[in-house]
């Protein structure tokens, strides 16, 4: 018969319970601060790679900038003026463009033709085989391959003259009996109320306010596209001005009254905006063109300055505005730069005349 348990056993027998309590309310203890531990650094490892991300962001645009090609960062300097024609000053010009050797300007009543040096050669007044000429104003001014000139007017008109290389007026563009796309009907082709010309790539771009698209035609006046309509989401305009076509065939449109200026490809799919620096964006960006380098020259109006971006889309610098010499625009509106001379010509409206920079 077994004897009754000593005092020392009845006590740690008594104590037993209270050490298991106490041990599992220490796992309680350790699995709570285990899984509070872990979420705290889950915290901490997402805001230090937000962090590492900005800081990145930050930093690699800062190194871009510090280590673009020399070539790319050259800003153009500025040459001479031009301010007369063979029929007297040029007044609020718009659109230049070089063809032949000869420069083509926009001016008020006639698109008046010079050297590329500025000595006046002739200047087309225009008008229609009835001689009329009344309310026409050049918009813009484009040549195709066989010499023929494009002129926009606006006011009463609101048409696309096409004159031959000899300034004798040829039709309207597009012709009338020209098919257009889709059901052929004359809304496909009509155009409206054109403003930007820019002949590249065998066709004839088109920025109509009308309806605010770009059209593209063909040189026989077919239209081969149409991008756009009235908006402020991507791919739609208000007011689109002018347009540019890379090599590759990416289109640039500056739409201008949605201060930006939308990327398409070839085929007139939307894909990117040009970005300028957040404390200097875009306020009327209308002439547009590219440089022998492949930068992207953007002509912001109510700046007074162009805007010039790499070929990816990175912005460079600007130019035209805050040397208080003659250098500096008003107004500046349309924009071209000759390839081959790396001449570069802006239509400065108010100060009516036509400045020509050279690419370095």
């Amino acid at each position: 018969m077994r004897g009754r348990p000593n005092t020392t056993t009845r006590r740690r027998c008594a104590l037993f319970p209270i050490i298991l309590r106490r041990r599992k309310d220490c796992s309680e203890l350790r699995g709570i601060s285990k899984k509070a531990f872990l979420r705290t650094a889950l915290v901490i490892c997402i805001v230090g790679v937000a962090a590492l991300a900005v800081f990145y962001s930050w930093a690699s645009r800062d190194y871009y900038q510090r280590h673009q090609p020399t070539s790319l960062k050259v800003r153009p300097s500025f040459l001479y003026p031009i301010e007369i024609d063979g029929f007297g000053p040029i007044t609020n010009p718009l659109a230049v463009v070089v063809a032949g050797g000869n420069l083509y300007i926009a001016a008020d009543g006639r698109v008046a033709v010079t050297s590329r040096e500025g000595y006046p050669k002739w200047s087309l007044k225009l008008a229609d085989k009835t001689k009329n000429n009344e309310g026409l104003s050049p918009r813009a001014v484009a040549l195709d391959r066989f010499g023929h000139i494009y002129v926009s007017t606006g006011s009463k008109k609101n048409r696309i003259f096409v004159y031959g290389a000899d300034g004798e007026f040829k039709y309207f563009f597009p012709r009338q009996t020209t098919p257009g796309v889709g059901t052929g009907s004359s809304r496909s082709r009509k155009v409206v109320n054109p403003v930007g010309l820019n002949y590249a790539g065998g066709h004839l771009y088109v920025t109509d306010v009308g309806d605010q698209t770009v059209k593209v035609f063909s040189s026989a006046g077919e239209l081969k596209r149409k991008i756009g309509g009235p908006g402020i989401a991507p791919a739609m305009f208000q007011y689109p001005n002018a347009t540019a076509r890379a090599d590759d065939g990416t289109i640039y449109v500056a739409d201008s009254n949605n201060s930006r200026v939308q990327v398409f490809n070839k085929k007139g799919r939307y894909l990117s905006l040009l970005k300028p620096p957040e404390k200097e964006k875009f306020s009327l960006p209308r002439g547009l063109a590219f440089d022998r380098l492949g930068r992207i020259h953007v002509v912001d109006t109510l700046k007074s300055r162009v805007f010039v971006f790499s070929p990816d889309h990175r912005f460079l610098f600007t130019y035209g505005s805050g040397q208080k010499n003659e250098s500096n625009l008003a107004y500046p509106n349309g924009i071209f730069i000759d390839r081959d001379t790396g001449l570069i010509f802006i239509a400065d409206r108010l100060n009516n005349r036509v400045v020509v920079w050279a690419q370095k």
